[in-house]
């Protein structure tokens, strides 16, 4: 009997300290974002499509680019001004923090909407969005839909 407490003691102990593999960094998180607003934003080229992580893609847009890019064509990105915060790591994925001065009337609907992002909170004040990376093993990293729950689904602060 003390075999087998011990055996079920060493296999949980292993399992508590499993969880999803940590790729990537900080940096390479917020350079992902970086690259994808100011891709969103530009006149031209896939406006970011090939920066969404490959499953956000199928997911949102059924793997078709044409979706994506008429949403981000169609946006008024001239108003959203931005600046990157920091990134943090939780649970296999990156959270970067994009403060919007400029207000949330600033930041295409899409973007929201889709969901690319959630509104980012400080205390009851909307003061950015928080953009998802998912960063893999090669070293690729993509933007990733948000897990919403809550308050983060109607769109407002808790």
């Amino acid at each position: 009997m003390a075999r087998l407490t011990w055996a079920v003691v060493v296999v949980a102990t292993a399992l508590v300290g499993c969880g999803p593999a940590k790729y990537g960094d900080e940096a390479l998180a917020e350079s992902t974002v970086t690259r994808w607003l100011q891709a969103a934003a530009a006149p031209a080229g896939d406006r970011g499509w090939s920066l969404l992580d490959p499953s956000t893609r199928t997911a949102l847009y059924a793997d078709t680019p044409e979706h994506y890019i008429a949403k981000a064509e169609s946006a008024d990105w001239s108003k959203m001004e931005w600046t990157i915060g920091e990134g943090t790591y939780w649970d296999g994925v990156w959270t970067v923090r994009v403060l919007v001065p400029g207000g949330m009337q600033s930041v295409p609907k899409f973007v929201l909407n889709d969901p690319l992002a959630q509104r980012l909170c400080d205390s009851d004040q909307i003061v950015g969005i928080l953009v998802t990376v998912v960063a893999k093993a090669d070293g690729a990293a993509g933007v990733s839909q948000p897990a919403r729950t809550g308050s983060a689904v109607r769109l407002e602060c808790p």
